[in-house]
Order: C-alpha cells, then sequence, then structure tokens
C-alpha cells in the first residue's frame, strides 16, 4: 500500500518544519529566506502528498486538518499577506498537530502505515521465482 509510505513523507515533512522553526518567531519567521524557503518546499510536499492520498486513507485519519492542508496550498499560490500567514499558520499549528497524530494513529490503525508492495502488479512473487 502506497499510502504508507505517502504518510510517512507527511510525517517526516511536518517533523523537518518543527526543527526548522524551533524558537522562531513570525517577524524571524518573515526575515529569515532560507528558513522560508526550506518551508516552503516541504509545506509543498505535505500539501501535493496529502492531496494525492486516497480518499479512504483520508477518511480513515479524521483528526488531521486535511481540509486545512488543502487551503494552506491555495493561500501558498496566492502570494504576499495571505502565502505568509498560511505558512506561518502550517508551521505553528497544522505541521505539530499533523505530527501529532501521525505519531498517535500507527498504534491504532497499523495496517494504514504498512508499507505492503503489490507483487501481483509485478508478475511472480518474489520467492516463487
Amino acid at each position: 500500500m502506497i499510502d504508507g509510505l505517502m504518510l510517512n513523507l507527511i510525517r517526516e515533512a511536518c517533523m523537518n518544519i518543527v526543527i526548522l522553526a524551533e524558537n522562531t518567531e513570525e517577524a524571524g519567521f518573515a526575515r529569515s529566506i532560507i528558513t522560508r524557503e526550506e518551508i516552503r518546499k516541504q509545506l509543498h510536499t505535505i500539501t501535493q502528498t496529502a492531496a494525492n492520498l486516497a480518499p479512504e486513507t483520508r477518511q480513515a485519519l479524521p483528526k488531521i486538518d486535511w481540509a486545512g492542508w488543502s487551503e494552506t496550498w491555495r493561500r501558498m499560490q496566492i502570494g504576499g499577506n495571505d502565502e505568509h500567514h498560511a505558512m506561518w499558520n502550517a508551521v505553528c499549528m497544522l505541521a505539530p498537530a499533523t505530527l501529532t497524530w501521525l505519531r498517535v494513529y500507527p498504534k491504532y490503525q497499523p495496517d494504514l502505515f504498512v508499507f505492503k508492495p503489490n507483487t501481483t502488479a509485478c508478475g511472480d512473487e518474489p520467492d516463487k521465482v
């Protein structure tokens, strides 16, 4: 199941954002071109990966604010103050909350977080070759 890999990618990008923004206040965030650009890359990873998750997977993880991630992407495309506020909201609220839930959910729904290659799509099963 590729969704397990996608959820892990989202978790890692959220962790990167939390680390990059640690002890940063909004004014410092606004001034730091390098940090903002790296956080923008991480947000792009999260928003695009979330948009491509199977709807069933998103429904199975209702505590994650999927609509908030979609709105973040939309506002980042506008630029200016909308982009700044969307990014700062993601740094302060969305990424930490999503990271927390992606640490909790695997305990209760482990099947969503396991990568299982589709052996039938590639031909024979590996042990039958």
